[in-house]
């Protein structure tokens, strides 16, 4: 058993650089795995790592080793756990062009053949994006300078027949246009609305594809006439209400399909009338009923009942619905028409929930020791007794 403190870690990464004491490009992946599982599962030890200069050293080994795809695979990775919900890490990333070394990542040529280890690179890269902009502003916009927008649509094209690739370049997209109109403006030329579209219609079997492509078009058509149009043509109407019906029983692909019929009909009588053939008045009307008092179906139901069906039009299908008992009662719905929530572009799936499902099964006997007096047993990254004894040395 070995102590090792985050700082050591990063002395080791450093050394194992190209141009260090030790060039070593295998340690430099092997400790940038240690550095994923860690800080995936721990904010204390997320924020240590940061402390400790993680977020540079992997940004630096990124950039060095550019044609190194095993270390760009567990830098991406490793990344994604310490930009995970800290504005701190996140910041440091923006300052040294973090975002241009994952673009660079998913430009690469090597990752053109789409197998199962590269879709694996594919997807770890998405999810550093992912963290790099989820709730940081000046993230999103750096991100958009960096090329990530179009660099995302271009992966779904190239990966039409991933789901894993389809929900995760849909979750980053969702993450990249939120109340930015400037990366909107890019997703519009990429043509983000129609690559999201077609993902849905070709993967009707993979509930995160559905829920993140309608999170993901409910932030591109806010306030966004251009994109709104778009993704009225896109048949965009047509695959949120299907996902909606096929989905009932999921809380988010019904929060999430109700934000996207509310920004798409907004302001737009084309998308009413889309909406209308479609019939998404019905599967909103389910969405209440399915799920009472859950705040946030609640309030994008609220907002796509404003548009669809507004107080000044009770003899439509809303009014019918209270009339028959068809949600219960007719207070209810009266309520829900006497509420329109305040628009929003909306982020309401926790990024935490997209930590790597590996990072809970694995153990090691690698353990770090933190700043604080406590120790912990490091979550397994495979790393032998070899590689550690040639860390132990590099760091003397």
């Amino acid at each position: 058993m070995y102590d090792l403190t985050f700082k050591d870690l990063i002395r080791a990464m450093k050394m194992a650089e190209p141009n260090g004491r030790a060039d070593n490009a295998n340690l430099q992946g092997q400790i940038c795995e240690v550095l994923w599982h860690h800080s995936s599962l721990d904010e204390r030890h997320r924020r240590q790592a940061g402390m400790a200069g993680a977020v540079e050293s992997v940004t630096a080994a990124m950039k060095s080793r550019p044609g190194n795809m095993d270390v760009q695979a567990m830098a991406c990775r490793a990344l994604g756990g310490l930009l995970l919900e800290d504005g701190e890490n996140q910041t440091k990333a923006g300052q040294i062009g973090t975002a241009d070394a994952v673009v660079t990542v998913l430009q690469s040529e090597k990752l053109l053949k789409r197998k199962g280890s590269e879709l694996e690179i594919i997807e770890a890269a998405l999810w550093a994006l992912r963290q790099f902009a989820a709730h940081h502003s000046g993230n999103r916009k750096r991100a958009g300078d960096a090329g990530a927008v179009e660099v995302v649509v271009q992966t779904m094209k190239n990966n039409p027949d991933s789901a894993l690739i389809q929900s995760s370049a849909c979750g980053t997209m969702q993450t990249l246009v939120l109340n930015e109109p400037l990366n909107q403006d890019r997703a519009l030329a990429a043509g983000a609305v129609e690559v999201v579209a077609d993902a849905m219609r070709t993967h009707v079997r993979a509930v995160k594809v559905q829920d993140f492509g309608c999170a993901s078009l409910q932030n591109l058509a806010f306030d966004h006439p251009l994109l709104r149009a778009k993704a009225g043509d896109a048949g965009a109407m047509d695959v949120v209400v299907s996902a909606m019906r096929s989905y009932q029983d999921s809380k988010t692909v019904q929060e999430h399909g109700c934000g996207a019929i509310w920004n798409m009909v907004t302001d737009s009588s084309e998308n009413a009338a889309r909406a209308k053939a479609s019939k998404a008045l019905d599967v909103v009307i389910a969405a209440i009923q399915k799920f009472p008092g859950n705040e946030g179906v609640s309030d994008h139901a609220c907002g796509a009942l404003a548009v669809l069906d507004p107080p000044g039009s009770r003899g439509a299908t809303a009014a019918n619905a209270i009339e028959h008992g068809h949600l219960g009662s007719g207070d209810t719905l009266h309520h829900f028409f006497r509420y329109t929530p305040p628009r929003k572009g909306f982020h309401t799936v926790s990024d935490a929930q997209a930590v790597n499902s590996k990072a809970n099964i694995l153990r090691c006997s690698c353990r770090v020791v933190p700043s604080a007096p406590a120790r912990f047993n490091l979550p397994s990254v495979g790393m032998t007794r070899r590689h550690i004894r040639r860390a132990l040395l590099i760091l003397r």
